[in-house]
């Protein structure tokens, strides 16, 4: 599997949330919080819809980290606070807490399946507090 180079995630990112995919995107840092924003603003300008709804359950952007709030490690838990709520308000979804378990792809890349509709991936994630191992 290639490893690409963070301007070529960001451009590939910012091109599948314009073309109204799921972005999911890990980490709380302000790099990821910058990329995620912006993700969400440009799939809002591509569905049509300016204002931005904030209680649609179709969340098109998703923020995954472990820590307990973005930039965690740098502002004080109320600014930390503060951030999620104003993301939330962009329409990103914020899961903290969150381990990523595995991502799967529903057909391989191989398959001539493929050539007609593009592979899904699918994150699964657990909460790092969970003790069930679910």
């Amino acid at each position: 599997i290639p490893v690409l180079d963070p301007p070529t995630v960001r451009s590939l990112s910012i091109m599948a949330a314009s073309q109204g995919a799921t972005v999911a995107i890990m980490g709380s840092g302000f790099e990821a919080l910058e990329l995620a924003a912006y993700c969400a603003r440009v799939s809002a300008q591509a569905s049509g819809t300016q204002n931005k709804n904030k209680n649609s359950d179709a969340k098109k952007v998703l923020l995954l980290f472990g820590s307990s709030g973005p930039m965690s490690n740098f502002i004080p838990r109320y600014l930390s606070a503060a951030v999620t709520k104003r993301l939330r308000q962009f329409g990103i979804d914020v899961e903290d807490r969150a381990m990523t378990r595995y991502i799967s792809m529903d057909t391989p890349m191989t398959s001539k399946a493929s050539a007609v509709k593009p592979p899904q991936l699918e994150v699964y994630t657990v909460k790092s507090y969970d003790n069930l191992d679910s």
